[in-house]
Order: structure tokens, then C-alpha cells, then sequence
């Protein structure tokens, strides 16, 4: 079931159009709820934006997100909300938007209004135009993905920002005017600077920018995030938080990592007195960046993503992230806090993509955890075939194998005893358990405590 509800007086500029046989609703909504399957969220051609002066909330699910986007028609121009109330999204994905305005997935605007958005995936949209003053021409446009401006509130858990460009401050996100941001749990990678050869880009590079705001950063991974600078007085940059005037960043438990050998690297730029700024702060604790800062905890070192070229930022064994968080927190698992959004042995959703598909097969959480000596495990197979399912240690080496054949359909469950193949018994610690069939493969972690 998906549901799209807007609630108060939220008023729609645009045409909100789904499937034929689900409802289209314009003008000024006082109630409005979507439950049929398959909603698709398009503005009609003239109008382009919406915009929410009301409460919206977006309700879908893993295997059925609420994806906003233009279709087969021209770009449309994003989500705005403002008006002072809290709107919420939950597994929606906005993409394709193309404006002029800050923010160009979504904007959040004006004091009291507040967006909490869960499990969404903010991709392949642009904030962009083009400036000419005094016979310079200069692009513009701040947010790629999201702009949190004018005194709003907004937090992002669990959310992915990819392939959005901006041609101004932040390319995936800006945060301005007063306003304060969350960023917890996402991923924030591929996003671009969007500049013509023959322009300067007015602003900063950055994954996110800031000015005159404030932004608290948990357990994010921010990768490979790049601005053009298409003059001589500009360089390519790397930057992954660049923070303006008067503007506040907590950073924690984050992997910030750049792998291009040109430009500047700086993980967190601050403008300063120097700058001919107002003094920027950071505190910035626990985090694996590609240029070293000041702080509890930080390493300059290579997270070790498992496959970064095609999109794979899970932590691969052995990766300096695993168990390098802030040691006053913990995992899922029981285990110490990692490095970065998604931790060592768990599975980025794939409901992150509007094509996803729920998982021919299933891996449950072992049961107990931590446990001491022996734990369930439970798996489920669609259809017959082989499969195997292997406990490593977080090194990456074969503990014991517990399944190694074909298999009926349907649920199945093993114990694990905490012996390795050799009938040893293993130390305490953190193990990964993988389940691989001809499907793919599928992991979580567990805790043995002696």
C-alpha cells in the first residue's frame, strides 16, 4: 500500500496525476489520501512545481516508494514546502526535477516548517540558471538534491542523495538563512557541480554547503562528490562539507572519501575572518576522511567500499571503518559503532531504486544476539536450488560453513554453536554470516560473548 496524503491547507500549483484508475487532484487540498497501488506523483506541463503551503505526508513502502517525477514529459520543478507545518516523507523518490530555485529535488522554506524524511532517494535532479550582469555571466543555483532555507528544519534518515548537480553552493544539499539540518544514516555520493565552460560558478563546492546555517552529520557517507570550476581562478574541488559564514557543523562516525588524484581534496572547508568571512565552526569526531582535521578519533585513511564504481558502499572486511565509531555507541548488532552509513555486514536497501523489486530471498537477524554459546539462524528460499551459508570473521575468513546444498523452498533454520569447522571453539567477537544463492547473496552480523 502506498499512501500520499496532504493534509490542512496544503495547496498544489500543479497537477498531481497517477495511474488511470487512481485519483487526480489539483487546486487547494484539505484532505487527500492515495492508496492505490503504483502511485506516480506528475506535474502538469505549465505549472511544473509543487508547491506544499501545507502539511504533506507521503507513506510508502519498500516495495512500493511514492516516486515523484516528471515521466515522459519535460523536467518538472521539484517539491516546495513551507507554510509552518511538519511534513514527512517515508520511502518516496524524487527525480528528475530541473529549476531555477534553490533546492532542486526539494526545498523546505520559512520558519516552523519542518520535513522528516525516512528511507528516500533524492537523485538525478538540478538547481541551475544562468546569470549575466555587467557583461559577466555566472550560473547559479544552490541544493542539487534538497535546500533547507530561511529558518526551516529538516532530517534525513536513512535517505540517498546521488547524480544531482547544482550550479552554486552545495550540489547535493544547502543549508541557509537560519535554517538547521540532520543528516543521519545516508548516502550522499555522485553529485556534481553543474557549470558551462564559459561560465564561473558563484558559490562553493561541496556536498553540502552551508551559510548561515547548521547541519549535524551521523553515520553518512559522503563519496565522490565534485564541483567544476570551468575559469582559471577556480580549481576542481572535492570538498565534501564547506561551511560559509557564521555557519555550524557536528560531524560524527561519517566516511568522507574523494578518489580523484586531481583537485583539492580538503574533506571540510571553513571560511574564516581570513576568507573576509564570519568565523565558521566544526566539531568533527570519528570519522575516516581524505584529508586529515582536528578531532577525536579521525583517521586519514581509505574507507574500503566494496564497489565504489558501481555504487557499492557497504564497508568490505577488513575496511579501517569497521568498529572506528565513537565507542559509546553501538551497532544493531551489539557492536561497536562503524564508519559510515551502512554498517559491516548489513545490505543498503534496494528499495532506494524506483525499479526495485522485493528480494527473491531472505536473511533474518540470528537470534539471541549477542548469544553465548549457540544462535538460530532463519533463511527463506523462493524455489529450489543451491545455497550456502558461511560465517566469516570481520578479517574475511571462513569460520564455519553451515549450509552447503540444494535446498526446497520455503523457510529453513540453523544453529550455530560457536565452533569453527575445525570443532574449535571461537573467541568472543563480532562474526558475519552470509547467505549465497544463484539470487545474489544477502549479510548480517552477529556478537559472541564468552
Amino acid at each position: 500500500m502506498r499512501i500520499c496524503q496532504f493534509v490542512s491547507t496544503a495547496i498544489l500549483t500543479a497537477i498531481a496525476s497517477v495511474p488511470a484508475d487512481a485519483a487526480i487532484v489539483s487546486g487547494t487540498i484539505a484532505t487527500q489520501t492515495w492508496t492505490k497501488a503504483g502511485v506516480d506523483v506528475r506535474p502538469a506541463r505549465k505549472t511544473r512545481r509543487l508547491e506544499i503551503r501545507g502539511r504533506l505526508v507521503v507513506e510508502g513502502t519498500a516495495e512500493a516508494p511514492v516516486r515523484f517525477h516528471a515521466g515522459d514529459e519535460e523536467p518538472w520543478g521539484g517539491i516546495e514546502i513551507s507554510g509552518g507545518h511538519t511534513s514527512s516523507l517515508t520511502h518516496a523518490i524524487i527525480g528528475g526535477a530541473d529549476t531555477p530555485y534553490d533546492g532542486g529535488g526539494i526545498r523546505v522554506s520559512g520558519l516552523g516548517t519542518h520535513a522528516h524524511l525516512f528511507r528516500c532517494t533524492i537523485r538525478n535532479n538540478r538547481s541551475w540558471m544562468i546569470n549575466d550582469y555587467g557583461g559577466e555571466r555566472w550560473s547559479s543555483g544552490s541544493g542539487g538534491g534538497i535546500a533547507v532555507l530561511n529558518s526551516a528544519t529538516a532530517k534525513l534518515l536513512h535517505c540517498s542523495l546521488t547524480g544531482n548537480r547544482a550550479g552554486g553552493k552545495g550540489v547535493a544539499a544547502y543549508v541557509g538563512d537560519g535554517a538547521q539540518a540532520e543528516f543521519d544514516r545516508c548516502v550522499i555520493a555522485g553529485n556534481r557541480e553543474d557549470a558551462f565552460s564559459n561560465l564561473s560558478a558563484k558559490g562553493a563546492p561541496g556536498a553540502i554547503s552551508v551559510w548561515r546555517g547548521a547541519i549535524e552529520v551521523t553515520n553518512c557517507t559522503i563519496y565522490d562528490n565534485t564541483a567544476r570550476r570551468n575559469v582559471d581562478q577556480w580549481t576542481l574541488s572535492n570538498t565534501a562539507v564547506y561551511l560559509w559564514t557564521s555557519s555550524i557543523a557536528t560531524i560524527a562516525n561519517s566516511a568522507i572519501w574523494n578518489p580523484s588524484d586531481v583537485g583539492s581534496h580538503d574533506a571540510i572547508v571553513l571560511l574564516d575572518a581570513a576568507d573576509n568571512q564570519l568565523d565558521a565552526h566544526a566539531t568533527v569526531n570519528w570519522c575516516a576522511m581524505s584529508s586529515e582535521f582536528p578531532g577525536t578519533g579521525n583517521i586519514p585513511a581509505d574507507p574500503l567500499f566494496v564497489d565504489p564504481a558501481n555504487g557499492d558502499l557497504r564497508l568490505q572486511p577488513g575496511s579501517p571503518c569497521i568498529d572506528a565509531g565513537d565507542p559509546a555507541l553501538l551497532d544493531p548488532d551489539g557492536s561497536r559503532r562503524d564508519i559510515g552509513a551502512i554498517p559491516f555486514g548489513e545490505e543498503w536497501p534496494v528499495a532506494m531504486s524506483a525499479t526495485a523489486t522485493p528480494a527473491p530471498f531472505s536473511l533474518s537477524q540470528n537470534a539471541p544476539n549477542p548469544f553465548n554459546p549457540t544462535t538460530r539462524i532463519a533463511f527463506s528460499l523462493p524455489e529450489p536450488g543451491g545455497a550456502r551459508l558461511t560465517v566469516y570473521d570481520v578479517a574475511g575468513r571462513v569460520v564455519r560453513t553451515l549450509v552447503g546444498d540444494a535446498l526446497r523452498p520455503g523457510a529453513h533454520e540453523v544453529v550455530w554453536n560457536g565452533v569453527d569447522d575445525a570443532g574449535r571453539s571461537c573467541a568472543s567477537g563480532v562474526y558475519v554470516y552470509r547467505l549465497a544463492v544463484p539470487g545474489g547473496t544477502v549479510s548480517r552480523r552477529m556478537l559472541l560473548l564468552r
